[in-house]
């Protein structure tokens, strides 16, 4: 004999579903679906995955049939993307007055065979699922059978609705927990899709011990914000709360829609600001239906008896705290961008002070590629003023009071860059940090030490150099003054007649604290006329072997100004080699005295045939025009009919000019020399009479 299950399906005005199932007894169902309708139905659920389906009234939940598919249609919301076992229920919705389109869909079941038997909906459409489990099923927290009863359970499922061919009043909460002391915001959305409305009736309590209503400054307020252009009139807009009786706080919110048209669709009505009062598990927004304050949806004066779907919040015990930070000689595009470490050498880089408060440090924070860095908890304080300093591990820190009421994203501006060894000052300590790394790459890690890389373009060159030198002997944290001009320099020409040398000029483009930089912009394009030019050049075209001869590096920054040259010089070490005032091998260049303040690389390499020099001024004047950075001795050693002393320019030995970190472009000038053989001495006899 088949068992039958007979499910009664009541609709009431209250949305009221009483199933009654009276099985026999074995194991192969049969069901039968027997509607009982009310005269004004709003919601009817009735049975999933039964081999029987029976038709049903517009806007309710139907019967599905046993499915046999490979694929499956589910959204993108749904609790479960793919099927777990054997066989899984399902729980689709579809809206019928759109030609059956698609809305929710989600696979629920164990990792075996899971058959789904009746659906109903609670008074806020949330969707309740009975029927037979095969395996450990996915419990929330705290079910009432938390393990598996070996070879079938029941289970029971209760899903948020996603339902929306109803009208309903519902309050978007915060995605988490809120800090204590801090303020987040709840908006009330009006869905009026199932008809349209002409007014709303909010009605809402909650626990004022616990939370509070304030204004956009945060301050204690007696009224909500509705929305601007929704209402033609609102009569009605007061919060009551009382901080000595909980639970007693209360929202009372009409707003009307006189004239045409009217309110419909889904829309936000109104904002509500919250502010935490106390840590707590989780306290309530409820709306109230009793008399005199029944919330609703209305439609020439007719209450509509809308769905409702109230709110809950968690309090802990602490702050969000999330930031954004640019940084001096980089830009916000891959693969580093504004990425660095709020940290170093387990030393944490954030620190949370006010007055009378033990300083609070906050470790292990890394910014994202855009400098953002995500909300993080911070616990043991509450939303107030702090002074809060920020410091990445290459950077001076950066300072600011900030309102930890309002968990917004707070900017700490653009970080000065050049610490490279972290003591939060950049000074002649940087340099030597730097110097043991320089010329080195990613591509030779044992020499290459990433916070000595400024610019983070993979090496350590003349541009990171360059770049701590407009920080030089500033101190963090810098909080009042703006930095200094760290960026490209720019050159603006001016347009003369054909005969006339242009006169361009150097426009610096300062940044203020405070404020970040989006991306730092490239200089601006120049004629040839007006770039500077690295040269080296000798006054004698030929020379005998053996001969000692001397070879000019010059820099002509025409209107520009550096505070930093590399110069990389390529010779053949079978013709030259570079000599001291005494004609000696030498392994560092004499440079040109009182032009500059200090030699980062200085080194001569006579068996590969290589000159490695950066020179750097660290405080104005800068270097402006003609400059002469060396007179280089060379002896020439064999004989060649023409042999090189070239500029490199490559990835790391790169010859150019700089000014603030950034390269100015320069044009390079080679010098080529001829070595002719020895003059010889012939020696005649002679005979003196």
């Amino acid at each position: 004999p088949n068992p039958t299950i007979t499910p009664t399906v009541t609709n009431t005005p209250t949305n009221t579903a009483t199933p009654t199932n009276t099985p026999t007894a074995t194991r192969t169902p049969t069901v039968t679906n027997t509607p009982t309708r009310t005269p004004t139905p709003t919601n009817t659920a009735t049975p999933t995955n039964t081999p029987t389906n029976t038709a049903t009234p517009t806007n309710t939940p139907t019967p599905t049939p046993d499915l046999f598919a490979k694929a499956f249609p589910v959204t993108q919301d749904a609790l479960s993307t793919v099927h777990r076992g054997d066989a899984d229920a399902f729980v689709v919705q579809l809206n019928i007055n759109t030609e059956n389109q698609l809305i929710y869909s989600t696979f629920l079941g164990s990792a075996d065979t899971d058959i789904g038997r009746s659906i109903t909906l609670d008074f806020t459409d949330n969707m309740i699922v009975v029927g037979e489990a095969g395996g450990p099923f996915v419990n929330s927290s705290g079910p009432i059978g938390g393990s598996f009863n070996q070879f079938t359970d029941a289970f029971v499922t209760k899903i948020e609705s996603k339902l929306v061919g109803r009208n309903r009043l519902s309050l978007d909460m915060p995605p988490t927990e809120v800090g204590l002391g801090q303020i987040f915001t709840v908006t009330l959305t009006i869905s009026a899709t199932e008809s349209e409305i002409d007014k709303v009736n909010a009605y809402l309590a909650f626990d004022d011990t616990a939370l509070e209503v304030v204004n956009s400054a945060g301050a204690r307020h007696g009224s909500i914000d509705p929305v601007e252009g929704k209402f033609d009139q609102v009569t009605k807009n007061q919060v009551d709360q009382n901080t000595n009786t909980t639970n007693d706080g209360r929202i009372a919110f009409v707003g009307a829609k006189t004239q045409a048209p009217l309110l419909s669709g889904v829309f936000p009505a109104a904002t509500i600001r919250f502010r935490t009062r106390k840590p707590i598990n989780q306290t309530e927004i409820m709306f109230e239906n009793v008399s005199g304050r029944d919330t609703d949806l209305v439609l020439n004066s007719v209450n509509l008896r809308s769905a409702q779907a109230s709110g809950k919040v968690t309090v802990f015990d602490g702050i969000w705290l999330s930031g954004k930070v640019a940084i001096e000689k980089r830009t916000n595009q891959p693969p580093y961008g504004y990425m660095t470490d709020l940290f170093r050498d387990g030393k944490a880089g954030v620190t949370i002070t006010k007055e009378n408060m033990t300083p609070l440090v906050v470790n292990n924070i890394t910014t994202t590629l855009t400098g953002q860095f995500a909300p993080i908890k911070v616990m043991g304080i509450s939303g107030d003023l702090y002074e809060i300093e920020l410091k990445g591990e290459n950077t001076l820190s950066s300072k600011r009071q900030v309102d930890l009421r309002f968990a917004n994203e707070i900017d700490f501006g653009t970080l000065r860059a050049g610490d490279t060894n972290g003591d939060n000052m950049i000074n002649g300590g940087d340099v030597s940090y730097l110097a043991p790394s320089f010329m080195s790459t990613t591509a030779t890690p044992t020499a290459f030490l990433p916070r000595a890389d400024i610019n983070k373009d993979g090496k350590i060159s003349d541009a990171d150099v360059s770049g701590l030198i407009c920080n030089f002997l500033q101190v963090g944290p810098t909080d009042t003054s703006p930095p200094p001009v760290c960026v490209p320099p720019t050159r603006t020409p001016t347009p003369t007649p054909p005969t006339t040398t242009p006169t361009p000029t150097t426009t610096p483009t300062p940044t203020t604290t405070g404020q970040s930089i989006a991306a730092e912009q490239p200089e601006a394009s120049v004629s040839a006329a007006e770039q500077p030019g690295l040269s080296v050049s000798t006054a004698e075209q030929t020379v005998r072997s053996g001969d000692i001869f001397t070879a000019q590096l010059a820099l002509d920054l025409q209107t520009a100004t550096a505070d930093t040259i590399g110069a990389y010089l390529d010779f053949d070490p079978r013709y030259l080699e570079v000599v001291d005032s005494a004609g000696r091998p030498a392994n560092t260049l004499d440079l040109s005295t009182g032009q500059f303040g200090s030699a980062t690389h200085n080194r001569v390499d006579n068996t590969r045939g290589r000159i490695n020099l950066s020179v750097s001024r660290f405080s104005q004047p800068w270097l402006t025009g003609d400059v002469t950075i060396a007179v280089i001795r060379f002896r020439a050693k064999l004989p060649v009919d023409a042999t090189h002393i070239r500029l490199a320019h490559d990835q790391i030995r790169d010859s150019d000019s700089f000014r603030g970190g950034y390269a100015l472009g320069v044009t390079r000038s080679d010098a080529t020399i001829a070595i002719s053989g020895p003059l010889h001495q012939v020696y005649f006899p002679y005979a003196q009479y």
